[in-house]
Parts: C-alpha cells; sequence; structure tokens
C-alpha cells in the first residue's frame, strides 16, 4: 500500500539530517578525481586512448582484459571495478589508478546507470529500503511510495542523493 505522499514530506533540514547521517564516507567525483590526476607520461590524448584495449586489476591482482573503453565503464558503474583499480592500456605505458585516468573520469560521469544496477532509498522513518532496480524506482515515484526528494543511492551514484538530483527524472 503506498504511502500517502502527505506523510512523505519531510522538511529540509530532516532531510538533510537524514542525508548526512546515512551518507557514506564522502567521495570525490570523478571531476574532482580528475583535476588531481597525473600528467599522461607518452603524451597520448584522450580521443587515442579510449580508442585502446584496457586491462584491469582485479581484486586478487589477476590481470582482467583487453576490454573496450565502454566494457570497462560499465565495470565501473556496475560496482566491479571502483576509481582506484588500477588499469593500464598501452597508451599509459604504465597501471594507474582508474581516478588518474581524465579521460575515463569524464567519460564515466556522462554514462548512464545501468538499468540493472541496485538501488537503495531511505523511508519516511530515514531506514533505507531496497535493493530495487531503476525502473521498479521510477514505478514508485509514479505511485507516490517515493517523492523527488527522497534519498537515494547506487555505487554508480557513490553517495546518498535526492531522487531529483540522481539522473532518473
Amino acid at each position: 500500500m503506498p504511502i500517502p505522499a502527505s506523510k512523505l514530506q519531510l522538511s529540509r533540514l530532516q532531510l538533510d539530517a537524514r542525508l548526512a547521517a546515512s551518507a557514506p564516507q564522502p567521495r570525490a567525483s570523478a571531476r574532482e578525481l580528475a583535476r588531481e590526476s597525473v600528467q599522461l607520461e607518452r603524451g597520448a590524448s584522450s580521443e587515442e586512448l579510449l580508442g585502446e584495449a584496457w586491462f584491469y586489476l582485479g581484486e586478487t591482482g589477476e590481470r582482467q582484459g583487453p576490454l573496450e573503453t565502454q566494457e570497462l565503464l560499465e565495470l565501473l558503474l556496475g560496482g566491479i571495478v571502483s576509481t582506484d583499480t588500477p588499469v593500464w592500456s598501452k597508451g599509459l605505458g604504465e597501471w594507474r589508478q582508474l581516478h588518474e585516468v581524465y579521460a575515463l573520469c569524464e567519460m564515466a560521469e556522462n554514462v548512464a546507470p545501468s538499468a540493472q544496477e541496485a538501488w537503495y532509498y531511505l523511508d519516511v522513518e530515514g531506514a533505507q529500503q531496497g535493493p530495487v532496480l531503476m525502473d521498479e524506482l521510477q514505478g514508485m515515484l509514479q505511485g507516490g511510495v517515493v517523492i523527488l526528494e527522497t534519498p537515494v543511492y547506487s555505487k554508480s551514484l557513490g553517495e546518498w542523493k535526492r531522487l531529483s538530483e540522481a539522473g532518473l527524472v
């Protein structure tokens, strides 16, 4: 049974407090991380890098790949690799953490979340609910179970945000 919209209305102060209390450790955005990234030693342009085969080191240190850029970004959005995962391509010349590769960070910000990604939300009492899929969350919005101010989380977001800021609507 959907929760009435009147009960879902939180004051901005209550919402900010719940967001702060439930937020995981702060994580810099891809753009912020890219600003701190090291310069490419071999002078490869971003466009050249994006056309190359990519490899990454798995959790146990095993080399994975080759992958196309889009495949690597999908693994990032799916939580298989993180911004701290070592990656390599011929243009880099050495293993770097993904957040050190400006071209990948820039592209990751422009990739839409996967429809199969797990999403979580906070109910009116502030309790975490989920996982739900993107289309389920959108259906909950249409049905009034969640509102645009509802805090949501997914691995691709990396932090709790209001549904209106999550790029789903």
